[in-house]
């Protein structure tokens, strides 16, 4: 459940992956599978943004919105680092990973720039958990 939360949320603006974390820490799933089970679920949220990029490369209305956005400039003027960027930060990030799969970012380099956002990952289940047991 936890996965499928993660799998979905991630991708979009305003939740990530956080529901999942509040989730299993409400479930007292402990922090390292928690961890795990989120950062893996997050990966493949990755993936999948970047499939759908994919896909949609040769569609107007697609590459139109990604140009809106600013996701497709931004990957154009900083190629990798933009999905990176957008991992760590409060950018958009499954824009960001339609914009890589779009754009032509090659799969392997995609998911290697996603391994950064084990980092927010890691920091925000640490204030959650810290928060949580402040509470309890």
């Amino acid at each position: 459940g936890i996965s499928m939360l993660v799998l979905v949320c991630d991708p979009l603006p305003g939740l990530g992956f956080q529901p999942g974390l509040f989730l299993g820490t409400a479930a007292d799933v402990p922090w390292g599978r928690l961890f795990v089970i989120t950062a893996l679920s997050s990966l493949l949220s990755s993936a999948l943004g970047w499939g759908v990029g994919h896909l949609g490369r040769n569609n107007r209305i697609f590459l139109r919105f990604l140009a809106t956005t600013g996701a497709s400039p931004a990957l154009a003027r900083w190629g990798v680092r933009a999905v990176a960027l957008a991992s760590v930060t409060p950018l958009p990030y499954g824009l960001a990973t339609m914009a890589a799969g779009s754009g032509g970012l090659p799969f392997r380099v995609l998911l290697l720039a996603s391994t950064a956002r084990w980092l927010k990952i890691a920091a925000s289940l640490a204030a959650i958990k810290t928060g949580w047991s402040l509470g309890a």
